[in-house]
């Protein structure tokens, strides 16, 4: 009778020997140190990878964590300290950060085991967003000491208290890893939100307490998760601050982040800014030194010789796998790994992301100057807009938009779904009516606000108008997105002094545009799309739009405003539903303590003030990004 339960024990045994096999077999190609640290940054929501558009962009969040996985096995084996880290922007990128809703995101993102997260600009817009983040049990709660926020603060019930945690202690085999966490000096965030300057924030108490420690709890390193340019200005003043604290011979790792490509620069001997692009297009590693060895550079680690390293790893399996020296993707996936591709694939399902809606006739470039026939902002302006908006209108309309509307290209390599749409268009912007305007205060404000093209967006004014002026002096139907209504009516004012402007609600926003848009102009092999319930068709639009029936308008806004409310009440029901299976009966995360025991471009180590860029994944240069410091409703 006991002979069933003799073999189950041996099977056990013989799987655990193959595991334990498979992780002594690895051979990776990564340069492993002392410290070593895998990076996510500006994902974003892209957690799925980049699908059919883009299969040389297929890696998920399954694949990272097996990726993960297999490597933090061989580190243990090789008594080497592997940490996995996030630097803030989790949400506005595709379907799975639904505006104001990341209830279906954030089960996904709790699967990491992440040994410490930042908080980027995109978590902190919206209050829905913040007090999602905020419940009992979530978020914050879910990441604890682990979520880093030392420049965010939050007011809660008359009070004012740090969002996250200040800092953290990782404490591995090698070394005891102090890490900061902290954003750059945002301007525009919700009302419940006080981002505090770094520079004033460098000179309290709890900062340079945690760099003062002695004996064996001594700090070898320091890890700078930092929602900012890689050259921002505030990295060299944080550095500076730790110097100054902490003295010369101090390795001070930077993970950089915000501004969406890849690069590094060395700071200083001993210190390493690094940046690992956006939307899961790159998975960063990096490796330092400890103190010890900084100190004494004659001693290799590895083939490393102490110093700073890096690779960007492309976001694919392929790539991954060989970075573990394995041929075959399939080699790497391990079992939670696995769970979490397919729990991605089953949240995308559920919500209806994955239906296709349309056939691209070409690829259209987000940021492509309008002369460009590939131009997408040419494409809404010529063709989205007049066939889904601008239609029997008895009076000239104008629309004038922020070239950052658009976050991602629209590609034709597939028949397109709704979540290559929501990926193009995330933040579901409302468009918001600011009534009759004249002609001529368009055509001020245009010039006044857009200025010099917006170096992320190449060669694009900053501000892109649809519809044309014909006469000055007549009055237009002015549109705008609600994220700019603002920074609009305080421009129009100061053309026209003696003006009051009042912007109302429409039932619309521009994400619904594009998939009612597709939906209806982009068959495939002459079948039109299955678009989702809630988006409204170019001909309910057209009967809507630039009605002078006051009353009729009432009734269309009320009739809108019950199905919106009905929509979240289905997707909250769902939510609840998904969350329930991953909770209940579905897979859990692995915490840090829980777990057992090309694409490259090696740096180096790079000499002080010297850069290096990948050419095929720069959107811009460090210098040109560098300038959001301060900047008001920075959104990249």
């Amino acid at each position: 009778m006991r002979q069933p339960f003799v073999n189950a024990v041996a099977l056990l045994a013989v799987l655990r020997s193959i595991k334990l096999s498979t992780a002594s077999t690895l051979e990776p190609t990564l340069p492993i140190g002392e410290i070593n640290v895998v990076v996510l940054t500006d994902v974003h929501s892209w957690v799925a990878g980049h699908g059919r558009q883009e299969p040389n962009l297929n890696a998920d969040y399954g694949d990272v964590l097996s990726f993960y996985e297999r490597l933090k096995e061989h580190c243990q084996e090789h008594d080497r300290d592997l940490w996995f880290v996030s630097n803030g922007d989790f949400v506005d990128g595709t379907g799975l950060s639904a505006p104001n809703d990341p209830s279906s995101l954030i089960p996904i993102l709790q699967k990491l085991p992440l040994d410490a997260l930042n908080c980027g600009n995109h978590e902190l817009y919206k209050e829905e967003i913040v007090n999602y983040m905020l419940r009992p049990g979530g978020w914050v709660d879910w990441w604890g000491d682990r979520y880093l926020t030392g420049n965010i603060k939050v007011s809660r019930e008359g009070e004012t208290l740090p969002l996250g945690h200040l800092y953290r202690y990782l404490e591995g085999k090698q070394s005891n890893l102090l890490v900061y966490g902290f954003l750059y000096n945002m301007e525009g965030a919700c009302e419940s939100i006080d981002v505090e300057d770094v520079e004033v924030v460098l000179q309290m108490p709890w900062f340079r307490e945690a760099l003062v420690l002695e004996g064996e709890r001594a700090v070898d390193a320091v890890l700078v998760l930092a929602h900012m340019d890689l050259k921002d200005p505030l990295v060299g003043a944080i550095r500076k601050a730790i110097r100054d604290i902490a003295g010369e011979g101090l390795p001070i790792q930077f993970i950089t982040g915000h501004t969406h490509y890849r690069g590094e620069v060395q700071l200083d001997d001993w210190s390493m800014s690094f940046e690992a692009g956006r939307y899961l297009d790159t998975i960063g590693f990096v490796s330092f030194p400890t103190r010890a060895t900084a100190a004494s550079p004659s001693i290799a680690i590895n083939g490393t010789n102490g110093k700073f390293q890096s690779v960007f790893i492309d976001g694919s399996a392929k790539a991954l796998s060989e970075h573990l020296g394995l041929d075959d993707p399939k080699e790497m996936e391990t079992e939670n790994g696995i769970e979490l591709s397919t729990f991605v694939r089953s949240t995308r399902e559920k919500m209806g992301l994955l239906e296709d809606i349309g056939c691209a006739p070409q690829d259209y470039i987000a940021n492509a100057t309008l002369d460009d026939e590939a131009s997408l902002w040419r494409l809404f302006r010529d063709e989205v807009i007049p066939k889904t908006f601008f239609v029997d209108e008895k009076k000239g309309s104008i629309m004038l938009l922020q070239n950052k509307s658009w976050r991602y290209d629209l590609r034709s390599n597939a028949p397109l779904t709704v979540d290559d749409i929501m990926a193009v268009a995330p933040f579901n912007d409302t468009i918001m009516h600011i009534g009759s305007v004249p002609g001529h205060a368009i055509l001020q404000l245009n010039v006044s606000i857009s200025g010099e093209p917006f170096s992320w967006s190449g060669l694009l004014p900053k501000f892109i108008m649809i519809g044309t002026v014909d006469d000055e002096d007549e009055l237009f139907d002015f549109y705008i997105h609600d994220f700019n209504t603002r920074e609009i009516i305080e421009g129009l004012q100061m053309i026209i002094p003696d003006s009051s402007f009042v912007a109302k609600t429409t039932p619309f926003s521009s994400t619904m545009l594009w998939l009612a848009f597709v939906g209806e102009n982009w068959p495939c092999n002459g079948k039109e799309g299955k678009v989702p319930d809630w988006i409204p068709s170019p001909e309910s639009v057209a009967k809507q739009i630039g009605k002078e029936d006051g009353e009729h308008a009432k009734t269309v806004i009320s009739v809108m405003t019950a199905v919106v409310l009905g929509i979240i009440l289905v997707v909250v029901l769902r939510c609840c539903y998904v969350v329930s299976k991953s909770v209940l009966g579905g897979y859990t995360p692995v915490l840090q303590e829980e777990l057992a025991d090309s694409d490259t471009a090696d740096a180096g180590k790079l000499d002080e003030g010297e850069e290096r860029w990948d050419g095929n994944f720069i959107a811009a240069k460090g210098e040109e990004n560098s300038n959001h410091v301060g900047n008001t409703l920075e959104v990249l």
